[in-house]
C-alpha cells in the first residue's frame, strides 16, 4: 500500500531540507505491487492524499509531559509515526484543534495538541514545544510543527531552534518581530493567512521571510477560521467561522505534512492542479 511507503521513506528524511517536499517515487521498477503505484505514469498530479478523512483509525489519550496535558491522537498506520505538534493560540487550548487533530491522524500522523504552559510568554512555549514536547513525542519518524496565531509564533521560534521536517503556520501572529527574526531558520514551510484584521494583527506574518515558504491567503477567512472546533470565544471578537473554509485550511495544512513526509499531495502544492483550481475560484492566492 502506497501510504505505507509514505511513513517508511519518512524515517530517513532529514529535518529542515527543503528538499523533503519532494514527492516520493512510487514508480520504482522493482516493486511489482499493483498497488503501490496509484500515478500510472500518466498523470504527474495523481495523489495518494485527497481533501477527506485519510485510510487509518486512532486512539486518543491524554498524557502529561512536563507538568502540561497534551492529548495524542495516534494512528494505526505502521509505524515508527511522523509526529506533530499542534499549538493553540493565544488565551486558547487544545480542545479547539481536535477535528483538525483526527483528520491528520487519519492520514498517519501521531498528532500531538498540548495546553501550552505560559498565557503569554512565547519563549517560554517554544522551549516547550522544542525541548519537552518534541522528544516525549518523536518516534523517529519525522517531527512536525503546526500552530494558530501565537501558537504559530511558537511553532516558528522552536522550528528556527530544532529545524523540523516542516513548519505550517495557520494565520501566525508575530510580537515584537520575534517570528521575523525566526524566519530565516524556518525551512518547508506553509503560512495559511486569514484577511488582515485586528486578532491577526493585520496580518503581520505575511513579511515572514522564510526559506522555501509559501505564504497563501484564504480569501473571507477569519481568525477563527484556522481553529477546526472553535466558539463564540473567539467568535465574538475575530470574526465568524465557516465550515467550508476551516475544511480547506485544514486540507491544505495537512496535504503539506503529508508530502513533507515523502508522500503524494501534489495537486494542493503550489504548482499543482487543486491549488491552480482553488485560485481560479477565488478560494485562495498567493
Amino acid at each position: 500500500m502506497l501510504i505505507a511507503l509514505l511513513f517508511a521513506c519518512s524515517t530517513s528524511a532529514k529535518r529542515g531540507d527543503s528538499s523533503d517536499t519532494a514527492p516520493a517515487d512510487t514508480d520504482a521498477d522493482t516493486d511489482t505491487d499493483a498497488d503501490a503505484d496509484t500515478d500510472a505514469d500518466t498523470d504527474a498530479d495523481a495523489d495518494t492524499y485527497s481533501s477527506g478523512d485519510g485510510p487509518w483509525t486512532w486512539t486518543e489519550q491524554t498524557v502529561e509531559i512536563a507538568g502540561q496535558e497534551v492529548d495524542i491522537y495516534t494512528s494505526d498506520a505502521p509505524g515508527p509515526l511522523p509526529a506533530v505538534s499542534w499549538a493553540h493560540g493565544f488565551a486558547r487550548g487544545p480542545q479547539f484543534h481536535v477535528a483538525a487533530a483526527r483528520h491528520a491522524a487519519s492520514w498517519g500522523f501521531l498528532v500531538a495538541t498540548p495546553q501550552l504552559p505560559s498565557f503569554s510568554d512565547h519563549e517560554v512555549n517554544a522551549a516547550f514545544i522544542a525541548d519537552d514536547l518534541v522528544p516525549a513525542i518523536d518516534q523517529g519518524g519525522g517531527i512536525y510543527l503546526v500552530g494558530h496565531s501565537a501558537g504559530g509564533l511558537e511553532s516558528a521560534i522552536a522550528a528556527a531552534a530544532i529545524q523540523p521536517n516542516a513548519y505550517v503556520g495557520l494565520d501566525p501572529v508575530d510580537y515584537d518581530d520575534m517570528g521575523a527574526a525566526a524566519a530565516p531558520d524556518v525551512h518547508n514551510a506553509l503560512v495559511l493567512h486569514g484577511e488582515p484584521a485586528s486578532c491577526n494583527a493585520d496580518g503581520n506574518s505575511a513579511g515572514w521571510a522564510m526559506p522555501s515558504a509559501w505564504h497563501v491567503d484564504v480569501t473571507g477567512a477569519s481568525h477563527c477560521d484556522f481553529e477546526s472546533d472553535t466558539e463564540s470565544g473567539c467568535t465574538l471578537f475575530c470574526g465568524d467561522n465557516d465550515a467550508a473554509r476551516q475544511e480547506l485550511i485544514q486540507t491544505y495544512a495537512v496535504a503539506w505534512l503529508v508530502h513533507a513526509a515523502c508522500g503524494d499531495a501534489n495537486a494542493w502544492m503550489e504548482t499543482g492542479s487543486q491549488a491552480a483550481a482553488d485560485q481560479a475560484a477565488g478560494l485562495i492566492s498567493w
